[in-house]
């Protein structure tokens, strides 16, 4: 079929789709969050399970795999964007292309969640990030990452072990006065550390609330600069935590909370 065609009949859905989410609102208890990448699997459920664990009228909405003009008016009718785990980030958007040898590269999804971050900026929409959606972040607003840290970082902290997978695990300690920190009663605590990239210089707009043992970054938030009203991101994996873990379970209320705030908010202005 001519590329073209697939295309128009993709926005066509996709329009489509958002008519009857329209439509619908009036009987449609769902509240629609935006993932940054999605598929029903395995893999990824976790993170369905995790905001539905808090609100089982979440509803996850896959950016990935429409079109990017798509996912961008798909956007606005979601209430929070999820930037999930996954590939690398092209070392290019930290000007270190010669680090490409190190990474594991999806283009499109650096490109889309790019775009994403600043249609969210724009909308004022909620972020919650996640291990690489940490990393996007802190490159969206200009800051650069370590590409490989066993090569690249001095430290005795294993940050991810292939044989252990999620069960890898070190201490992270939480700045003092932190949001986070307040969320989860932590001063210190242990997580799941699944990750071969972190943040080498910090972004403006931001501020480190959490590193490991070795300093390396491990949650973030903005200073008051970054054009977010809410944003939070963490090198770990939360949503593989469970609810009832303190460093999983008040993270995942936070972003449930601000993103029933966006909700009510668009819900005034229809």
């Amino acid at each position: 079929m001519d590329k073209r065609l697939v295309r128009l009949i993709t926005v066509v859905l996709v329009i489509t789709g958002l008519a009857f989410w329209t439509c619908q609102s009036e009987k449609d208890t769902s509240i629609y969050v935006a993932i940054a990448k999605y598929r029903d699997t395995e893999n990824y459920a976790a993170y369905k399970a995790w905001l539905q664990g808090v609100d089982s009228n979440i509803v996850l909405v896959d950016m990935y795999h429409i079109p990017m003009d798509s996912a961008l008016i798909m956007l606005e009718k979601c209430s929070g964007l999820l930037m999930n785990g996954g590939a690398d980030v092209h070392p290019g958007y930290y000007d270190q292309f010669e680090d490409t040898v190190v990474c594991e590269i999806d283009g499109y999804r650096d490109t889309l969640e790019m775009a994403l971050l600043k249609r969210a900026r724009e909308l004022k929409m909620p972020v919650f990030g996640i291990c690489r959606g940490l990393q996007v972040i802190n490159v969206f607003h200009g800051g650069s990452l370590y590409p490989d840290i066993p090569t690249r970082f001095d430290t005795t902290v294993t940050h991810r072990n292939a044989e252990r997978d999620y069960e890898n695990f070190h201490p992270v300690t939480l700045a003092e006065g932190s949001a986070i920190r307040l969320l989860t009663g932590q001063a210190t605590h242990e997580v799941n550390s699944v990750h071969h990239q972190g943040i080498e210089v910090l972004a403006p707009g931001l501020k480190a609330t959490g590193w490991s043992p070795d300093s390396l970054i491990e949650a973030i938030e903005p200073d008051g600069n970054s054009g977010f009203p809410f944003l939070m991101a963490v090198q770990w994996h939360p949503e593989r935590l469970g609810l009832n873990h303190p460093m999983s379970g008040p993270l995942a209320r936070k972003f449930v909370e601000e993103v029933h705030a966006f909700y009510a908010e668009q819900i005034k202005q229809k």
